[in-house]
């Protein structure tokens, strides 16, 4: 759709009335304005009283209240901008390396018709996102520099708002809490908990100018809850335990400013994840060397990655809990989610049981027994 504009508009002031686009004759290709070339694009979004496309030679104009909602924004470039892609939703997904779930997220929202920036560290592991037309942005969420990159580069692809961060980038340790090595435990902690703080920050002035609503979604996973942190996780399930307290804390705090705070509770779901974890091995002085392969094929993740829900229809169920006009604050997706909803109203240790056969605990009991206790432990 190309709208031609005239009067054209003045930097900081509306052009005139109530008019958003005054005298606009609608045609179809991209915008065209003539100089200096500003519109209130999160105003026309909001206020646009006509489905698209819209028929050819309508006039006079596109109109809404004045003042609008935002303040009227500098059309990139030449002055072209497309109607269409100023009427979506726009969404920063972090995390988005190919195969991810942040991947899977992506793709979900693109073919939902929303207006998908894709991000990750590595922007050569972005492929699947940039073959599907998806916008990119290089974005390390543990680095400063990086964020700050980020915001100037989104604010310059959107004209300085944002709809929805969603927050996903995270990463995995698996270890038993006794042979844990602290220094990458504080590591895991910086990526999955103060990276969301980081980010959610420094987006936070985009998420204001959101016209329907800033949005910000955390991927904190089913394993914040004790009822879904597995064995041999401990690391990991107290990250996303911390990421799902102060997901709750952000929820009221930024309620004041028009911004929702959603938990978004992930089960399994088979991707990448465990693939880009280190091979875990236990050391050598592991008390769990008794039995060493059942441990070890559980801190892989080999059955969650074979098992797990199909990662197109996890993406799309949660691109459908995201698009309802007002979205629940916690989504459970993903499989085992129900049963550890469920199970959080159960007494503690009821599932222990089926938890310990689940990932190899019953065979290290069985061991221990078998060397007559555990003062009697020989490591394999």
């Amino acid at each position: 759709m190309r709208l031609t504009v005239d009067p054209p508009f003045s930097e900081g002031s509306p052009p005139g009335g109530s008019a958003i686009v005054p005298h606009a004759k609608c045609l179809s290709g991209p915008i065209r304005q003539t100089p200096p070339r500003y519109v209130a694009i999160s105003a026309l979004r909001t206020t646009l009283p006509l489905p698209l496309p819209l028929p050819l030679g309508l006039g006079p104009g596109l109109h809404g209240p004045w003042p609008p909602p935002a303040p009227w924004t500098k059309l990139p470039g030449d002055g072209v901008f497309d109607i269409a892609m100023a009427l979506k939703r726009t969404i920063l997904i972090t995390g988005c390396s190919d195969g991810s779930l942040g991947c899977a997220l992506a793709l979900a929202f693109h073919r939902a018709n929303w207006r998908v920036l894709a991000s990750g560290r590595n922007l050569s592991k972005l492929k699947q996102v940039e073959s599907a037309g998806m916008e990119t942005v290089q974005l390390d969420t543990t680095s400063d520099e990086s964020i700050v990159n980020a915001v100037s580069r989104v604010r310059d692809l959107t004209g300085g708002s944002l709809d929805v961060l969603l927050n996903n980038a995270g990463a995995g340790y698996s270890m038993p809490l006794m042979d844990l090595e602290i220094a990458r435990a504080r590591q895991l902690f910086d990526l999955n908990v103060f990276s969301i703080i980081a980010v959610t920050r420094a987006f936070f002035p985009l998420l204001t100018q959101s016209a329907p609503g800033g949005i910000v979604v955390n991927n904190t996973a089913c394993s914040s809850v004790t009822t879904g942190a597995l064995p041999f996780a401990g690391a990991y399930n107290a990250s996303k335990a911390a990421a799902a307290s102060l997901t709750e804390v952000l929820r009221l705090e930024l309620a004041p400013f028009g911004i929702k705070v959603i938990n978004l509770m992930t089960g399994s779901v088979r991707s990448t994840f465990h693939d880009n974890a280190p091979q875990a091995t236990l050391p050598p002085t592991s008390l769990y060397n008794v039995a060493k392969e059942t441990v070890e094929r559980a801190m892989s993740g080999q059955e969650a990655a074979a098992t797990g829900a199909d990662p197109a229809k996890w993406a799309d169920q949660v691109v459908s809990d995201l698009g309802k006009s007002n979205p629940p604050h916690w989504l459970w997706r993903g499989k085992y989610s129900t049963l550890v909803r469920l199970a959080s109203f159960l007494p503690v240790g009821f599932l222990d049981g089926s938890i310990k056969s689940k990932v190899g605990l019953d065979v290290v009991e069985r061991k221990i027994r078998e060397q007559g206790g555990s003062s009697k432990i020989k490591p394999a």
